[in-house]
């Protein structure tokens, strides 16, 4: 848990700050100092990581020395971070995971659980890795996007974000109002509850499109028990040719 404090400063003022429940101070802004304790933020690199350490036992410092009590906003600053292991940080359901544009979580093979992830309004790839990422707690929407970067829309094969998307637990999965070129997406069994929404349904620019390019095979593909599955507000386009080639299929 973390608390307000009053750290000594030049000329015998005081200096207002937090500190976390080792008395370490974690930040002299005044403006974060003053929201309500059970509201802070805590600079995981420069408080836990020495300024230089993006990795994952910076993060889990900062984790144990917050706890799963307080509401806190845990900031990973603009880098890489390295997870070298399994994570699953479920248990903080008090901890938002402020994640900014340049800020990319490299998990390689490994299985993470992040919860309560923010983006601050934004849409942009910080996640990199072939390993199942599951964004628990207040995660609302999850993009492909954020499992990697659509550089031309309609040619750059989003096959892989689109499923890490599907897998990551949210129901909810948002397209832009652009193409999404894939070679296939299949549904896991026991996918239950999902959403794949776009933006806009017209066959236009500022469209979202699903936008299959098979040689063989299907676009999406239920694996078994997929209960409640919609589509909303997107366009469907089998762009290969392929004769034996189909859009949806169980």
């Amino acid at each position: 848990a973390a608390t307000h404090a009053a750290h000594g400063a030049v000329k015998g003022a005081s200096q207002v700050g937090i500190e976390d429940a080792a008395g370490k101070y974690i930040s002299e802004n005044v403006e974060g100092a003053l929201l309500e304790a059970s509201n802070y933020a805590v600079d995981a690199l420069m408080t836990y990581g020495g300024g230089t350490a993006y990795t994952q036992a910076t993060i889990n410092s900062a984790l144990t020395a917050i706890g799963t009590v307080n509401k806190t906003t845990l900031l990973l600053r603009p880098g890489t971070w390295v997870i070298s292991s399994n994570a699953d940080w479920s248990a903080y359901t008090n901890v938002t995971f402020k994640i900014v544009p340049g800020t990319m979580v490299s998990h390689g093979a490994f299985t993470v659980n992040i919860p309560n992830r923010d983006l601050g309004g934004t849409v942009f790839q910080w996640l990199s890795g072939s390993g199942t990422v599951i964004l628990s707690g207040n995660v609302l929407e999850v993009y492909p996007d954020e499992f990697a970067t659509n550089t031309t829309p309609g040619t750059t094969d989003m096959s892989t974000a689109l499923s890490s998307a599907v897998q990551s637990g949210v129901k909810r999965l948002v397209l832009r109002g652009t193409k999404y070129a894939y070679t296939g997406l299949t549904i896991p069994d026991g996918t239950k509850d999902l959403t794949i929404e776009g933006i806009a349904v017209e066959y236009h620019a500022g469209s979202s499109q699903l936008w299959f390019t098979p040689t063989t095979g299907n676009g999406i593909y239920f694996a078994g028990d997929c209960d409640y599955f919609t589509l909303r507000n997107l366009t469907l386009n089998a762009h290969g040719g392929e004769s034996d080639s189909v859009c949806i299929a169980d």
